[in-house]
């Protein structure tokens, strides 16, 4: 298990049991190994990149704690009132909380200052990719309609309600929200086309859907323009207004969301449908893997400008098995076969 910290200059492994935090460039190895006898699991930065937060089972149970970073300090229990096992936490933006699933398919938010969890799905059925708001204030996460379809949830911090952004018609993955509060991208599966031609065979070869995926956005506000939209003389104006606006409030992102009729406003990214997983963005671009059809296929890094000009999905890093964007938007972490690589988050081929 391997994450970036929010700048990418230093990797947490987790092997072994064992917790390790190694530079990008120069500097210390980290070993966390003080405790003998005790095994850690999925191992992460927080927000600033000064804490890691991992689960323990020290107790007997896994129960999440927080290292720091470099070292240089005590490990501090943050629960203890594990019962089932847990997985990964994704600490919010603000630093309050951590987002996190058990194994009993049930998303959670943990609160860092309290130790206390809050039950946030709804169904005993799958949930997954929990995605915070720039501004910590909703999250969003799958979960496993009762009809089977994955639909995306989107849970309010503050009034703890849920709403859903996508219906359970079609299923839906990977949502993201955009740096600039105005937009959520997610992965849905609405496109198909089979493989096979016909039914009649010797062995009657069944319908094989391939591409299926297609890239999809919703403007949390009612009255956005898609950035994707042909530009024209009044978007030109208004583009002009909204980067002025963008560079009096920088660093004051605020998420107001128009939930009337939010679903209807889902809109397709213009590319073509493809085997697309594992979506993320920074404020210039997208990435997503594609995994190509065949028994020789092959998982490559692809990368799309946000933008309303020359609108492609371009090969950023070939033949990869994973890829991690560090969350200041900076940097990519990317593994090829056993390796991994730091690489600058841009939109041109490595």
């Amino acid at each position: 298990h391997v994450r970036p910290d929010p700048k990418g200059e230093h990797i947490v492994l987790t092997a072994r049991g064992r917790v390790f935090v190694a530079p990008v460039k120069q500097g210390r190895l980290v070993d966390f190994a003080e405790k003998s006898g005790v095994r850690y699991r999925d191992a992460s930065f927080s927000h600033d990149g000064k804490t890691l937060y991992a689960l323990s089972d020290e107790s007997g149970e896994f129960e999440f704690v927080s290292l720091p970073s470099n070292g240089i300090g005590t490990e501090k229990a943050i629960t203890n009132d594990g019962k089932v096992l847990r997985f990964e936490g994704v600490p919010s933006p603000d630093g309050k909380g951590l987002a996190y699933k058990d194994l009993r398919q049930r998303m959670y938010i943990l609160d860092l200052n309290t130790g206390n969890s809050t039950r946030i799905s709804t169904l005993d059925n799958y949930v997954g990719n929990p995605a915070w708001s720039p501004d910590g204030k909703w999250l969003a996460f799958e979960e496993q309609a009762d009809n089977s379809m994955v639909r995306i949830v989107l849970y309010n911090i503050t009034t703890k309600k849920h709403h859903y952004l996508t219906t359970d018609r079609a299923n839906s993955f990977s949502p993201q929200w955009g740096q600039d509060g105005k937009f959520i991208y997610f992965l849905s599966d609405r496109s198909f086309t089979s493989l096979v031609g016909s039914p009649w065979g010797a062995r009657q070869p069944e319908p094989y859907f391939d591409a299926k995926m297609k890239l999809y956005h919703i403007p949390l506000q009612k009255g956005i323009r898609s950035p994707f939209r042909p530009a024209d003389e009044l978007y030109e104006d208004a583009a002009q207004e909204a980067n002025d606006k963008k560079d009096e409030d920088a660093d004051e992102v605020s998420i107001q969301i128009d939930l009337e009729g939010i679903q209807q406003r889902l809109a397709e990214v213009p590319i073509p449908a493809g085997n697309y997983y594992n979506l993320s963005n920074t404020d210039e671009a997208l990435y997503l893997q594609e995994r190509t059809t065949g028994l020789s296929a092959k998982t490559h890094l692809k990368v799309m400008k946000i933008g309303n000009e020359k609108l492609e999905l371009k090969t950023l890093v070939a033949d990869i098995r994973s890829y991690d964007l560090a969350a200041e938007g900076k940097k990519l972490l990317v593994r090829k076969g056993s390796n991994f690589y730091m690489i600058k988050a841009g939109t041109s081929e490595v």
